[in-house]
């Protein structure tokens, strides 16, 4: 019982510490004192599966912000297109 109960724990102590490092979404006032990493554009069923997939991104690029800096619809309304600014320290 303790060995289960150790690795729960072990394992709920993982992920949330890979949900600390997920870059954040920030305003273009607050990106003005950051380093520029790259722009990208995704596209998903909706913008907030394209804000997920933007902050799996940015943390792939090393970025710790983003700015969403456009979205738009595709496929009469049946896809979202975001586009985003990615920034680190």
């Amino acid at each position: 019982m303790k060995k289960i109960l150790a690795t729960s724990l072990a394992t709920s102590l993982c992920f949330l510490s890979l949900s600390v490092f997920a870059a954040t979404e920030i305003s273009q006032k607050e990106a003005e004192s950051l380093k520029h990493v790259k722009s990208i554009t995704v596209t998903e069923n909706t913008v907030n599966e394209c804000v997920h997939k933007i902050s799996k991104l940015a943390d792939k690029e090393g970025a710790d912000f983003f700015v969403i800096k456009n979205f738009s619809s595709i496929g009469n309304g049946s896809q979202a297109v975001v586009t985003s600014e990615l920034y680190r320290k």
